[in-house]
């Protein structure tokens, strides 16, 4: 008798833990559904924000629109290719680079959301390449890393 009071006793605290992890789903169920309304429902209320071109002390050159009236939503993309997919267009960015961790940050403004990416870094060669491509208008798929020699 005494054991099946103690097996009893067992299966009520592992009802109250069920109890106690619907109430916690529940709950984590209807923020992500608010979150999606707010996502899919921007509010109308806009305010501008001036944008300085790079190497430019003077007054702003453009503004952009920047939704204001609900709570920003962080999205924390742990690959490279969605944060890109995400950000496309961002508002604005902004990165630091983590050296003893040999890691960097973007952190991007785009409709109401922060989307973050933490990463390493990219090569040196990727790095070249890219500044090269922009400085010398050449496409980057015509830029090796090698020498090139006429034979």
């Amino acid at each position: 008798m005494e054991t099946i009071t103690e097996e009893v006793g067992k299966i009520e605290k592992i009802n109250c833990k069920i109890d106690e992890f619907d109430i916690k789903l529940n709950l984590l169920h209807k923020e992500v559904t608010r979150l999606a309304t707010v996502i899919s429902d921007p509010p109308n209320e806009e305010f501008s924000v001036p944008v300085k071109k790079q190497g430019s002390e003077s007054a702003p050159v453009s503004s952009q629109s920047v939704i204001q009236g609900s709570s920003s939503t962080v999205i924390n993309c742990k690959q490279w290719s969605d944060f890109q997919v995400l950000t496309m267009h961002a508002l604005s960015l902004s990165f630091g680079i983590k050296e003893v961790e040999k890691t960097f940050q973007v952190n991007a403004l785009k409709n109401n959301q922060i989307i973050v990416y933490n990463g390493p870094l990219p090569t040196i060669y990727l790095i070249l390449a890219a500044w090269l491509s922009q400085e010398l208008e050449v496409p980057k798929q015509n830029i090796i890393e090698g020498t090139l020699s006429l034979t």
